[in-house]
């Protein structure tokens, strides 16, 4: 098994179609780069040490002439602001902070990073979640939600437990462990 992992919206330029169109799917190489991509997989598979395979791919990917559109950069832009400033807890606060239209957001962030804005927020919020529960030795649940946004406790362990698998709680109890 071998993968690739794109920034944030730069995945979009060898694609040239809407991410959100593939988000939670596999895809071939042959499927986005035809008969190239399925070469490239034919050569990849009869390697014989990883690093001649990454060495293969980033020739690969390097040796593509792609357009990159102001809006991948744009995009990656974006992610990075969420991830780095805690006080984003809703699309709204990423619409003030830079000056884009809820409904741009929207198609920006459906376009080149396959999943709505809103998404991301959570998925960070949740993942500051985690590295707060595992640093604490005692924790105030509801005081993590609040921190974190919610509006109660209820709604922050409902989407605690889609994007980790288990209640904070459980986490908790797995993390002291």
């Amino acid at each position: 098994m071998f993968g690739v992992k794109f920034h944030p919206g730069a995945f979009y330029p060898f694609y040239k179609r809407d991410i959100s169109s593939i988000t939670d799917k596999r895809l071939s190489l042959e499927r986005v780069f035809g008969d190239e991509g399925k070469r490239l997989e034919d050569i990849v598979l009869f390697q014989d040490s990883i690093e001649k395979v990454i060495h293969i791919i980033e020739e690969f990917i390097d040796g593509k002439v792609i357009n990159i559109d102001q809006n991948v950069n744009l995009a990656r832009k974006l992610v990075t602001l969420i991830l780095n400033d805690r006080e984003i807890m809703k699309v709204e606060h990423v619409e003030q902070k830079s000056g884009i239209h809820k409904r741009r957001l929207q198609r920006i962030f459906s376009r080149y990073v396959g999943v709505g804005p809103k998404w991301v927020i959570k998925r960070y919020r949740i993942h500051q979640a985690l590295e707060d529960i595992s640093q604490r030795k005692q924790i105030d649940w509801s005081d993590i939600a609040t921190n974190l946004g919610y509006y109660d406790q209820a709604h922050f362990i409902r989407d605690f437990k889609l994007y980790v698998g288990m209640t904070p709680e459980e986490y908790k109890r797995l993390s002291d462990k």
